[in-house]
């Protein structure tokens, strides 16, 4: 497996929670937080720790406020030029990441909402992954610290649909079907090429998927 980000030199853990748009990750996220937290709480679980949530990109942000504004386009920037598109997440991280390291250095924990492996929304091909992977080597620079683990929550593109119909959710343009299957691809294909990546099933029941998702985080913590 490759590696081609910089090793988490801190005492916290940098843990990323990654799918495409309904497989839960999001929701997952928050429930095994509150989950380990109780844990904590209860003096259950091994040691004590903090965590800290992130999400990419940022919504406040500068680059954060622009790319949201740009996937409400119907054909903006993430369908004329993905990989420049991909690019304003890239220097939105760089903005993001001395905060996180500054946690970690403190022996935080970080759970992240997406992280520079969404990058795969902007590739069509193998090779469009491995040029987008060193587009954000550079832009990134001494920022790029690869995750100790990268859950990727895996569902079909259908069962995602359905979800996001279901919560009544309007689709921007990185949500339509085709897209969601491309992207899906491009995630299990990140999943083989790339080191510390663990695929959920997420077509399971909630609990069924933060059992193993807190299961694969004791792996590294």
């Amino acid at each position: 497996m490759e590696f081609p980000g910089i090793p988490n030199p801190f005492n916290g853990k940098l843990i990323v929670f990654e799918g495409i748009d309904g497989s839960g990750k999001t929701s997952q996220l928050e429930a095994v937080e509150k989950r380990l937290y109780n844990l904590n709480s209860e003096g259950t679980n091994r040691g004590s720790f903090t965590i800290k949530k992130f999400k990419e990109p940022q919504k406040k942000s500068f680059w954060g406020n622009r790319i949201y504004k740009e996937l409400n386009k119907p054909h903006g920037l993430h369908e004329s030029n993905p990989k420049l598109f991909q690019s304003w997440y890239a220097v939105d991280s760089v903005y993001q990441m001395p905060e996180i390291e500054r946690f970690m250095e403190c022996g935080c924990h970080i759970f992240m909402d997406r992280y520079r492996s969404s990058m795969v929304y902007g590739a069509k091909t193998k090779k469009d992954l491995s040029e987008l992977m060193k587009m954000n080597q550079i832009i990134l620079g001494k920022n790029f610290i690869w995750p100790d683990l990268i859950l990727i929550f895996d569902i079909s593109p259908e069962t995602a649909i359905q979800r996001l119909t279901a919560r009544g959710r309007a689709f921007d343009e990185h949500e339509k079907l085709v897209t969601l299957s491309r992207v899906r691809n491009n995630y299990l294909m990140f999943a083989n090429t790339y080191a510390n990546c663990q695929i959920i099933n997420s077509e399971q029941e909630p609990e069924e998927v933060s059992k193993d998702v807190i299961s694969a985080i004791n792996t590294v913590l």
